[in-house]
């Protein structure tokens, strides 16, 4: 499907183009207005490339076309140069093809690294549900689009992503064609029910690599009889906290037409009302345009690419060893030291990154992504930061808009940097409430594992937050017990338990019973061997913090421990990770 996406789009660009110079001569700009003499463009600077480190904010100007907005037009993007922030400018590639004056101009100001081009769906031959022969409009809608993406693409010698939508015209006839054409992202004002992603998605909402993100427009920029503009702003930029606290992306709509004065000049007084508005909105996140998120946003198709060998697994009983705390400046070289254990005894070992300590990138340790790449561990999120009751909102106050963002936004970072997609949640400090259960569920996580003394739902199906059956729930995998003794009076982990103590292995789940007053390594075996019988799959906790000596380096003898611990585990049951576990149990193809 995707190589003949690419071979049609190549063919539609070719057809644009043919006979025509790679790079713009003298005279191009006049042979633009018609499509056998184009051009291909080559695009001299780009807008500032995303970060991420920063909700984003990305203003888009639309209904350009009209030859007597140009003073208007020109001033609003003199103004955005003025502030040193980019604009997305949402075009007509057939008006464009038209009017010659207007590329030319238009094409200034992307090769000075001011504004990206979208595609605007004003003038698109968009399909109604009633339309008669309605599988023939498709077919047309999809090569319109395949070319109108082409043409922009050429005129401007970028790759155009994202389509300003009609939202009326909004269905599922559409939406697919769009997808078919290769847009990344789809923008409109949001109708009733039509939820809004940062995630690719297809038309019923679900993750697709090859569907559209979708961003909401949530204000339009527009002073024109206003007594008090001010409030205006105020509306905007209220709207943008909230959207930046929820999807983290916001979209505020420009119409040149509202800049025009009585005289049919442009209003000096809007134009200083909206360079206030840029300065106000500057504070709360990056101004950056649809483009500069498509560079910066993952790519979800690549996680599906299939490079990575992992020890397989395939089905039976399943131990998975989570190694929580996984943290850029957090006891890095015991880290490894760890993870050699299980990969001397050829066994996977899953690993609790967490995303953004400190406002960081707290993911980024090149030495972790060499054993992704190695298959030796499996990466799950070991939430966003170091804060105490992240996922519990009776505790913290954050909202589920808040914990969604955050748990979506460490997916991303970890699709972008390890070209793995995440699919569980190990629950930090292990407290959780409906709400934050409901966040982790929505930001597209399909496991979920606490300690087993208070998860009340342990599951190898899908549940809700009270465990009751759900499709689109959450496997619930409780981890059993620490390879450490806890020392609740000083509130730490303290020596590794010692397997040696116990009897034959094959006896492990059988003779034994949870009892407080036995043994240590008795107590984690009948914790262990109680999970395991319910859902034939538990999670043993590993801490890092756990396996340093007094001089804060890994310590060697607690090191040669777990090796045996690891060496018990194997006896008992296949050690996996939750990746391997969720994509065997849920039938999926292994990354």
């Amino acid at each position: 499907m995707i190589m003949k996406r690419l071979i049609v789009f190549m063919i539609l660009l070719i057809f644009a183009v043919s006979g025509c110079s790679l790079l713009p001569g003298p005279g191009s700009h006049n042979s633009l207005a018609g499509t056998d003499n184009l051009t291909v463009h080559v695009r001299k600077m780009q807008t500032p490339v995303y970060t991420g480190n920063r909700a984003a904010v990305i203003f888009t100007l639309n209904h350009v076309e009209d030859s007597r907005l140009m003073e208007a037009l020109d001033s609003i993007l003199r103004l955005f140069a003025e502030n040193n922030v980019p604009l997305d400018v949402a075009v007509s590639p057939d008006a464009l093809a038209k009017q010659s004056e207007l590329l030319v101009f238009l094409r200034d100001y992307t090769d000075a690294g001011i504004i990206d081009i979208s595609m605007s769906g004003a003038d698109v031959n968009w399909v109604d549900f009633d339309s008669p022969n309605v599988q023939n409009v498709i077919t047309d809608l999809e090569a319109q689009l395949y070319l109108g993406r082409a043409r922009l693409s050429a005129y401007f010698g970028t790759q155009v992503g994202a389509c300003v939508f009609p939202y009326d015209a909004l269905n599922e006839h559409n939406y697919k064609c769009l997808e078919g054409a290769g847009f990344k992202i789809l923008c409109t004002r949001n109708p009733e029910g039509f939820s809004s992603s940062r995630q690719p998605v297809n038309w019923k909402g679900a993750i697709d690599p090859y569907g559209l993100s979708r961003f909401p427009v949530i204000g339009l920029v527009n002073y024109r009889g206003v007594s008090d503009p001010g409030k205006v702003d105020a509306q905007i930029i209220e709207a943008v906290k909230k959207s930046d606290d929820g999807l983290g992306i916001a979209v505020i709509e420009i119409d040149p037409a509202y800049f025009l004065g009585d005289n049919g000049k442009a209003n000096a007084s809007s134009l200083q009302q909206l360079g206030n508005l840029i300065k106000s909105v500057k504070p709360l996140g990056d101004v950056i345009t649809f483009d500069g998120w498509t560079r910066y946003a993952p790519d979800y198709s690549t996680v599906m690419s299939g490079k990575r060998v992992m020890p397989a697994y395939n089905g039976g009983t399943a131990i998975i060893f989570r190694l929580d705390d996984v943290c850029k400046g957090w006891y890095e070289d015991t880290d490894r030291a760890i993870i050699e254990v299980f990969k001397n005894n050829g066994v996977p070992l899953d690993c609790g990154v967490i995303s953004n300590a400190g406002g960081t990138a707290s993911y980024d340790m090149p030495w972790l992504k060499d054993y992704v790449n190695a298959g030796n561990v499996g990466i799950s999120v070991h939430g966003y930061d170091w804060t105490y009751y992240q996922l519990d909102t009776t505790k913290s106050n954050l909202s589920y808009e808040f914990i969604k963002y955050k748990l979506i936004r460490a997916r991303e970072d970890y699709i972008r940097y390890f070209g793995v997609s995440p699919v569980a949640i190990t629950v930090p400090t292990d407290y959780y409430d409906e709400t934050g259960y409901q966040a982790i569920e929505d930001a597209g996580f399909e496991v979920f594992s606490t300690q087993v003394l208070i998860e009340p739902h342990p599951s190898n199906q899908p549940v809700d937050y009270y465990g009751r059956k759900d499709p689109g729930g959450l496997y619930r995998i409780p981890t059993a017990s620490d390879v450490c003794l806890w020392d609740a009076a000083d509130q730490k982990f303290g020596g590794l338990i010692d397997m040696t103590t116990l009897p034959g292995i094959k006896d492990a789940c059988t003779t034994f019973t949870k009892d407080s007053n036995m043994a240590p390594a008795y107590a984690f075996s009948c914790s262990l061997c109680t999970v395991i019988t319910k859902i034939d799959v538990s999670a043993i906790g590993i801490h890092p913090a756990a396996f340093i000596d007094k001089d804060g380096k890994p310590d060697t003898a607690k090191i040669n421990q777990l090796d045996g611990i690891v060496k018990w585990a194997k006896n008992l049951g296949t050690v996996t990770t939750f990746e391997q576990w969720y994509n065997y149990t849920a039938g999926k193809t292994l990354p």
